[in-house]
């Protein structure tokens, strides 16, 4: 049946397709012929179905008698959209056809005659205007599948960020709870030797306090409290200054890391430098992201805040603070042992010398003297640097 065409309607959609054996016999099914000659009716019975179905678009799989068939589309006002199927290729008659005759607003097509000429086109204005569907569909398909593993990308980071974090605090309230069960209450009246601790009427037994710490992590050497901050930590030391950038105190991989003590340094007998670094964990307000505070001049106004407590297997000591400064990424302030007391004296002269914070803290060097650096990054090149002295 040479050029008869059936039309078929599924939910808001008018197909045109040549006719075929196949076809459902509901269909309907009209010669080029009987639609010229009996136009008006041919429109009366499609607008029946196209109301009844609201049909807004419009799909053809025909490639000849394409004007008549869009002449015939453009008596349906509530057709939006045609689509030429995907074997199309619209020419450059069709294309001037298009902009020419049709009224609807998208014309989605899957491929241009590369001799159409767009820009030089005068209806490519109008053209581009119609087509703007079919150019904005594969960039919409794109963008919306950016967002969506952007969107899966940011939940995932949201969730190890709580994931990490949630494990830091875990462990942290486990080695509080410890030190907890081997702090008592003193009187105050006996609590003199302990300015600077954290709570002057408690003692600690910081001895089994460690012993019960090394059964989860060996490693650990000491802990470190800067009062009236969050910074308080069990310490840690290994054979490197790596290790612990990316593991937590159970050495579980962690971004987050954990306050460790430099590895050249002895953490039974103490260099005259112990340098403990930490991350500057800013976001959630763990490891060093306090010691911004120590910066502040009004935080030295409470005299406790002055000492930092920083305690290992052997010892319960004080530390005061003497200077405090930003850097850049260097390793001057990191060495940890002098051969003599005068070339000691002068690196101490010169770390209080950078102090952003003027401390009234006069500093006697003799071979009982040493000095402990909290360092911490302020961003990629640049540091958080803290000093402070045993108190003897």
């Amino acid at each position: 049946m040479e050029n008869t065409y059936v039309f078929k309607i599924i939910n808001n959609t008018l197909y045109i397709d040549k006719y075929n054996n196949t076809n459902n016999k509901k269909d309907l099914v009209f010669s080029l012929s009987y639609l010229q000659s009996n136009y008006n009716l041919v429109i009366a019975i499609l607008n029946l179905g196209i109301n009844k179905n609201k049909v807004n678009s419009c799909i053809i799989s025909i490639k000849d008698n394409l004007p008549y068939i869009i002449k015939l589309i453009n008596e349906f006002p509530t057709i939006e959209k045609i689509t030429f199927s995907k074997n199309f290729i619209i020419n450059n008659e069709l294309f001037n056809t298009l902009n020419n005759n049709i009224n609807v607003d998208k014309v989605e097509c899957y491929k241009l005659d590369h001799r159409i000429k767009i820009k030089n086109n005068p209806y490519s204005l109008k053209y581009y205007t119609r087509n703007k569907y079919l150019r904005n569909k594969n960039i919409s398909k794109i963008l919306t599948a950016l967002i969506v593993i952007s969107t899966l990308v940011f939940i995932h980071s949201v969730y190890y960020e709580f994931k990490e974090v949630k494990q830091v605090n875990d462990s942290v309230n486990e080695a509080i709870d410890i030190r907890n069960d081997y702090t008592i209450n003193i009187s105050a009246n006996n609590s003199s030797n302990n300015i600077g601790i954290s709570n002057p009427n408690n003692s600690t037994n910081y001895s089994k306090v460690f012993e019960k710490l090394s059964e989860i992590n060996s490693d650990t050497v000491g802990w470190i409290t800067v009062n009236n901050t969050k910074i308080d930590y069990p310490v840690v030391k290994t054979t490197n200054n790596d290790y612990y950038l990316n593991h937590d105190f159970n050495k579980k991989q962690n971004s987050k890391g954990w306050i460790f003590m430099d590895s050249r340094n002895n953490s039974t007998s103490l260099d005259d430098n112990t340098i403990i670094y930490g991350h500057n964990i800013v976001s959630s307000g763990i490891m060093y992201a306090d010691i911004v505070k120590l910066f502040s001049k009004s935080f030295y106004d409470n005299n406790d805040n002055n000492y930092i407590s920083f305690n290992t297997k052997n010892n319960n000591m004080k530390w005061k603070i003497f200077s405090v400064y930003k850097t850049d990424d260097n390793t001057d302030y990191l060495k940890n042992n002098f051969k003599t007391n005068e070339d000691f004296n002068t690196f101490i002269k010169s770390l209080k010398k950078q102090s952003e914070i003027e401390f009234n803290t006069n500093i006697k060097v003799d071979d009982n003297t040493k000095i402990i650096t909290l360092s911490t990054c302020q961003s990629n090149n640049s540091r958080y640097v803290v000093h402070a002295i045993l108190e003897q």
